[in-house]
């Protein structure tokens, strides 16, 4: 099959998956492997960024006294605490630019 046509199938499915994405206020009580939590991590690390600088982090909290804890902060965010897993994307608001740019030998 032509390149081109490859590329368009795989443009389409993109789409598809990014149409038929969802926020999820319900969950079931099934345990969420390691496995999977890190292809969902490695998915996040993929997320374009300026310069890749990646200004974020993120966290995996499992513990239930802590999950509870950080629901009593979470504004609109009570449905959370019925989860058994959260991620938390922290992110840096103003990236040193300059300073990963000499980091990686790299000019504008």
């Amino acid at each position: 099959m032509p390149q081109a046509i490859l590329d368009h199938v795989r443009a389409g499915r993109t789409i598809d998956a990014i149409k038929a994405r969802r926020a999820c206020r319900s969950w079931t009580d099934m345990n969420v492997s390691d496995e999977l939590l890190e292809t969902i991590l490695t998915c996040g690390r993929f997320a374009p960024s300026p310069l890749n600088v990646q200004p974020w982090k993120f966290i995996v909290v499992k513990d239930r006294a802590m999950i509870d804890a950080l629901m009593q902060h979470a504004h609109h965010g009570d449905f959370l605490s019925l989860a058994r897993v959260l991620i938390i994307a922290t992110v840096t608001m103003s990236p040193d630019v300059d300073l990963w740019l000499v980091e990686h030998q790299q000019h504008i």
